[in-house]
């Protein structure tokens, strides 16, 4: 029985990670580290400037960045990073970019300048048309 209830719970857990690696691949760490990662890679970065408390930053985080053409889509274009603008190296986020209303996602170059900003939430096909109107250099 004992290993009946293993089986099963590594099963889901299993079938739970992989559903989860089709979403965006958000990376977690620090600016700086993103900036080196953005230079090696040839690649922007993707910054979701969010905070805990906001309703659709939460949809995002569960129904959009989930999906798996929103993650292929911003894997493959960018190295995506998010931070909570009111925790860790969030405010000064928040201060250096002028984020002031949540979410707010900025595409930022190797160098952390500013190249493109959507501020505010939508559905997946939405999401991406939005970043490639704004970022057309996105694929």
């Amino acid at each position: 029985m004992k290993k009946l209830l293993f089986i099963l719970v590594a099963f889901f857990v299993s079938v739970s990670a992989m559903a989860q690696n089709d979403g965006v691949a958000f990376r977690n760490v620090d600016l700086a580290t993103a900036k080196k990662a953005a230079a090696s890679e040839g690649k922007p970065i993707f910054m979701d400037a969010y905070a805990s408390w906001c309703g659709p930053c939460k949809y995002m985080t569960s129904n959009v960045f989930t999906q798996k053409a929103v993650g292929k889509f911003i894997n493959d274009n960018f190295v995506p990073v998010k931070y909570d603008m009111e925790k860790g190296e969030g405010p000064q986020l928040r201060s250096d970019y002028g984020v002031k209303a949540y979410p707010t996602f900025l595409i930022l170059d190797s160098d952390g300048k500013e190249l493109a900003r959507v501020v505010g939430g939508a559905g997946a096909e939405e999401f991406i048309a939005k970043i490639k109107a704004v970022y057309p250099k996105a694929r």
